[in-house]
């Protein structure tokens, strides 16, 4: 994914955000997305946005810039 607005897009196009997130995951079969899904749905918030944050470190994304840059997106 190049940006956050392309995130946006897609989020936004779909009905609901799980298939968002699966669309952009690239479906069902990957753990890491199981797993933070599981975390969505237990309302484990604070452990979705630590793997987030430990993706991004991973990409070398500043997960700060991007994560602000997003929220901006509903303000």
């Amino acid at each position: 994914m190049k940006n956050s607005m392309e995130f946006f897009k897609i989020f936004k196009a779909m009905k609901n955000p799980q298939e968002a997130i699966i669309e952009i995951a690239g479906g069902n079969n990957n753990p890491i997305l199981k797993n933070a899904i599981d975390m969505a749905k237990n309302g484990n918030s604070e452990g979705v946005m630590k793997l987030a944050e430990n993706l991004c470190k991973e990409k070398g994304i500043d997960f700060q810039k991007e994560f602000a840059q997003f929220m901006g997106y509903f303000k």
